[in-house]
C-alpha cells in the first residue's frame, strides 16, 4: 500500500523565506512529515519517502537535496526554476513577487539578485553542486519526469481525525545547526497528544544526559512520554513540550578556554530555535530544565546562572563533587577527561584543580556567590538514590541552599545511580514543574517496579519487548532463538537484556560511561518453521522491530550453553559497531 499525502503549499516554493517570516520548509520537516507517520503508520526511513511537485511544486527537487535523509526519491514535473542570466534579466516588479520577497534581494538587479540564499535553498542546480559533495553517499534519487500523477487525495483534517492513539507524539534525530559549535546537534522532542490538532502554546521541559549518553537517552530509558501521558490523564499535570539536546561530554558549559561553547549554544542558538519551531509559551514562567548526572550539573548551572530563563529546575543524582573528591579523585587521565579539558586544571592535583573557572560553574559555589533574592527567582528540586555515591555531595548542597535561607525539593529514593532511581523520580518532577510546585499530588513511588519485558505471540512464535516499549514508538535490533525448547531461555536472555539496558558502564579506553547494551527485542522461534517465512511474517506484524540485517541475530540451540551477558554485549557490538 502507498499513502500520497497532498498538502497546501501556499505559494511558498517548499521553502523558509530569507527573513524567517514563513517558515514553510521547517513546518514540512518538524511537524508535517513526523504526523503523517504517526497517523498513517507509516516506514519511518527515506528510502519509504518520495515527494513530487509541479510548477513551483518542483521546489520538491531542492527540498529533498536539503533533506535527503527525509526523502529518498524526488520528482520535478516541469518545474519552476530559472537559470541565473533568467532571474538577474526578469523585469523589477516580477522579480520581486515571484523571487525576491522569498529568497531575497527585493529591489536589486543583476548578479545581485544572486542571494547565498537564493544559492542554498532554491536552486536545484546550485544546490546540487553544493550538496553533492558533502552527501555524496546519501544523495537523493532525482528524477526528472513528464508524467500525469493521480493521486488519492488525503487531506490533513481527514488523517487527523483517523488516528486512533490518543499518546504524546515521539520525535527523534531532529538537528538544528549551530553556528557557534559549528556543526549541527541533533535532539528529541515529546509533543502533547493534541498537538496537531490545537493552536495552543505549552510550557517547555528541557531534559540533560548524562556522560555517555544521547539527545535519545531520555526516551529510551526514561519513559518519559509514558509517565506524562499518565499524570496528564490523570488531571494532575498540565501538557507540555519535552525537549532533549545531545550534550555530549560539555558538562552543558563552555569550556575553560572557548574550544566548545556549549553554554553559549544551549543558551543563545538552541532555546531560541525551539521557540521558533514549536508553538512554545515564550516566557520563563514556563522554561523549565532537568537533568541526571552531568546532565543534573548541567541543569544546576544553567539555571543558576540563567535564572532570567529557567523558572524551575530538578536535578537527579547531579554529578557534583565536594571539594575534597574534586581535589584527589584518580586516575589523573580519567580527571582531566571527565574535568580538567572543561574546567581546566589538566596534570593538576589537590588545590590547583580549582580553577577560577571552575568556581564560576560548580553548582554550590554559585549557591554561595549568589545573593538569597537572586536564588529565589528559580525553584530548585534535587533528588538522589540512598546508595548512590554522589549522595554526600548532593546533601552537601541542598546545605548550601538552606543556609541561604532557600527551600529546596528534597527527595531521597531507594536506589544508585540509574534509571530504576530517576524514573522513580520522573513524576516528581514533572508534578514539580507542571502543577505549580504542588508534589504531594505524586507519591515517590516506584514507577518502574515489577515492570518487565512485555511478552506477545505470533503464529507461535514467543516475542519479548524491551520494558521501555511500553508505549514507545521505537524501533530495535533483534535477536531470534530459534529452538522447540526456547521459552525459558527467551525470558530470561529478555531479563538479562533489560538489565544490562539500565547498566552503566565506564570505558577505560573511550574515556566515558554507557549503558552495557542498547534495548532489543528477544524472540524465540520453534525450529519446524521455515525461518525465512516466519521472520518476515513476524517483522511484518511488528513496527517495533528496526529494518535491516544488521540489526538482527540468530542463536540456536547450541548458543544455549555461553554465558548470557557476554552472548548479548557481543551481539550488541555487532549490530550498533
Amino acid at each position: 500500500m502507498i499513502f500520497v499525502v497532498l498538502q497546501d503549499s501556499e505559494n511558498s516554493y517548499w521553502s523558509n523565506r530569507y527573513d524567517s517570516s514563513y517558515l514553510y520548509e521547517d513546518m514540512i520537516i518538524y511537524e508535517m512529515v513526523p504526523l503523517i507517520d504517526k497517523i498513517l503508520h507509516t516506514k519511518k526511513s527515506s528510502a519509504n519517502r518520495a515527494i513530487i511537485g509541479y510548477s513551483m511544486g518542483g521546489g520538491a527537487l531542492s527540498l529533498s537535496m536539503r533533506h535527503p535523509g527525509i526523502f529518498g526519491s524526488a520528482a520535478g514535473l516541469s518545474s519552476s526554476v530559472n537559470i541565473d542570466f533568467e532571474c538577474m534579466e526578469m523585469k523589477q516588479d516580477a522579480f520581486n513577487i515571484q523571487w525576491g520577497c522569498h529568497f531575497g534581494g527585493i529591489g536589486l538587479s543583476g548578479k545581485q539578485r544572486l542571494t547565498s540564499y537564493y544559492y542554498c535553498s532554491q536552486c536545484p542546480i546550485h544546490i546540487f553542486q553544493i550538496f553533492s559533495i558533502i552527501n555524496y553517499f546519501m544523495m537523493s534519487r532525482i528524477l526528472f519526469l513528464s508524467l500525469i500523477l493521480i493521486c488519492l487525495n488525503l487531506h490533513l483534517g481527514v488523517c487527523k481525525t483517523a488516528a486512533s492513539d490518543n499518546l504524546p507524539i515521539e520525535l527523534e534525530n531532529l538537528v538544528v545547526h549551530s553556528k557557534i559549535l559549528g556543526h549541527d546537534v541533533s535532539y528529541s522532542v515529546i509533543l502533547p497528544p493534541e498537538y496537531f490538532s490545537s493552536n495552543i502554546h505549552y510550557p517547555v521541559i528541557y531534559l540533560l544526559h548524562g556522560i555517555g549518553g544521547t539527545h535519545a537517552s531520555w526516551m529510551e530509558y526514561g519513559n518519559v512520554a509514558r509517565v506524562m501521558n499518565e499524570l496528564i490523564m490523570k488531571g494532575e499535570i498540565s501538557p507540555a513540550i519535552i525537549v532533549s539536546p545531545d550534550g555530549y561530554q560539555s558538562y552543558y558549559c563552555n569550556s575553560y578556554d572557548g574550544s566548545v561553547r556549549y553554554e553559549d549554544f544551549f543558551t543563545s542558538e538552541f532555546i531560541d530555535t525551539i521557540n521558533a519551531r514549536y508553538r512554545a509559551i515564550r516566557d520563563r514562567t514556563h522554561y523549565y530544565i532537568c537533568g541526571f548526572s552531568m546532565g543534573g550539573f548541567g541543569a544546576l548551572t544553567l539555571a543558576l546562572r540563567h535564572s532570567d530563563v529557567f523558572s524551575a529546575c530538578a536535578a537527579l543524582s547531579a554529578s557534583i563533587k565536594i571539594d575534597r573528591e574534586y581535589a584527589t579523585e584518580g586516575p589523573q587521565n580519567e580527571w582531566d577527561y571527565q574535568w580538567g579539558r572543561i574546567f581546566g586544571g589538566i596534570g593538576e592535583y589537590g588545590s590547583e584543580r580549582f580553577t577560577s573557572y571552575y568556581r564560576k560553574c560548580d553548582p554550590e559555589d554559585i549557591v554561595k556567590s549568589e545573593s538569597r533574592c537572586d536564588l529565589e527567582r528559580t525553584r530548585i528540586m534535587l533528588t538522589i538514590g540512598d546508595s548512590d555515591r554522589l549522595i554526600d555531595s548532593n546533601m552537601e548542597l541542598k546545605s548550601a541552599f538552606n543556609k541561604k535561607g532557600i527551600d529546596v525539593a528534597w527527595q531521597v529514593y531507594s536506589g544508585g545511580h540509574d534509571f530504576d532511581c530517576w524514573n522513580k523520580a520522573l513524576p516528581n518532577v514533572l508534578s514539580f514543574f507542571l502543577a505549580n510546585g504542588k508534589t504531594d499530588g505524586i507519591k515517590s513511588n516506584d514507577v518502574s517496579k515489577g515492570s518487565r519485558a512485555s511478552k506477545t505471540s505470533i503464529d507461535g512464535c514467543t516475542v519479548y519487548k524491551p520494558e521501555e516499549n511500553t508505549l514507545s514508538k521505537r524501533a530495535y535490533p533483534v535477536v531470534y532463538i530459534v529452538d522447540n525448547n526456547a521459552g525459558e531461555y527467551a525470558a530470561q536472555m529478555a531479563e538479562e537484556a533489560n538489565r544490562l539496558a539500565k547498566t552503566i558502564v565506564f570505558d577505560s579506553i573511550a574515556h566515558s560511561f554507557s549503558f552495557a547494551i542498547r534495548p532489543m527485542v528477544i524472540c524465540s522461534i520453534p525450529d519446524k518453521y521455515n525461518l525465512n517465512n516466519i521472520i518476515s511474517e513476524i517483522e511484518r506484524d511488528s513496527d517495533y522491530i528496526r529494518c535491516g540485517d544488521k540489526y538482527k541475530a540468530i542463536l540456536y540451540s547450541s548458543d544455549k550453553k555461553k554465558n548470557l551477558q557476554d552472548i548479548l554485549i557481543f551481539l550488541d557490538k555487532k549490530m550498533h559497531r
